[in-house]
């Protein structure tokens, strides 16, 4: 993740996803573009929606994470919804100037 004396860029980003095959997709990929991943809040099945809520701890800044997921199609909803925030404080609401 650093080398030398570097300070680890860790951020915490939350937001809303699809379904949970979303989820899966977004963490595989981050890891595969060795960006390290740890879930810190994972709320699936939220008021009968299939919608799943994270929040995760992740090695890299919001623009990087983001950068780390092109090319996966269809998950328009967790980019629109991705906050560098807590899930208590991300109002989840989607803001299509993202895609």
């Amino acid at each position: 993740m650093t080398t030398s004396n570097e300070i680890p860029t860790v951020t915490l980003l939350s937001f809303r996803a699809e379904c949970q095959a979303d989820v899966v997709e977004i963490i595989q990929r981050a890891r595969m573009s060795g960006i390290e991943v740890e879930i810190t809040q994972h709320n699936p099945d939220v008021d009968g929606r299939p919608d799943v809520e994270m929040e995760m701890e992740v090695s890299a800044t919001l623009e990087q994470f983001r950068a780390s997921l092109v090319g996966l199609t269809d998950i328009h909803v967790a980019i629109e919804t991705m906050r560098p925030v807590p899930l208590a404080e991300n109002s989840l609401e989607r803001d299509s100037t993202l895609i």
